[in-house]
C-alpha cells in the first residue's frame, strides 16, 4: 500500500495491521513492526472480525440474479 497525499496515515495503519493478521503474524509482531501499542493491533483485529461477520451476514442475504436477467441486448 502507498501513502498517498489524500490517504489519512491511520487509514493505512489499520490497513497494515489487517494485511499483517491475515499473514498470520501475532499482535505483538504487528505492534512492533508498525510501532504502535499491542492492544491497538488487538481493537482494531478484533473490530475487522466484526465487520468481516457483519459483511458475510449481508452477502448471505442478498439473493443471487440469474445471469440471464442482467443481459444486455
Amino acid at each position: 500500500m502507498v501513502k498517498g497525499t489524500h490517504t489519512p496515515l491511520h487509514f493505512i495503519k489499520r490497513a497494515k495491521i489487517i494485511l499483517m493478521a491475515a499473514d498470520g503474524k501475532g499482535n505483538r509482531e504487528i505492534s512492533r513492526e508498525c510501532h504502535i501499542d499491542r492492544h491497538t493491533v488487538k481493537r482494531w483485529r478484533r473490530c475487522w472480525d466484526d465487520m468481516r461477520a457483519d459483511l458475510e451476514r449481508t452477502e448471505n442475504k442478498i439473493p443471487k440474479h440469474e445471469s440471464s436477467s442482467f443481459a444486455i441486448r
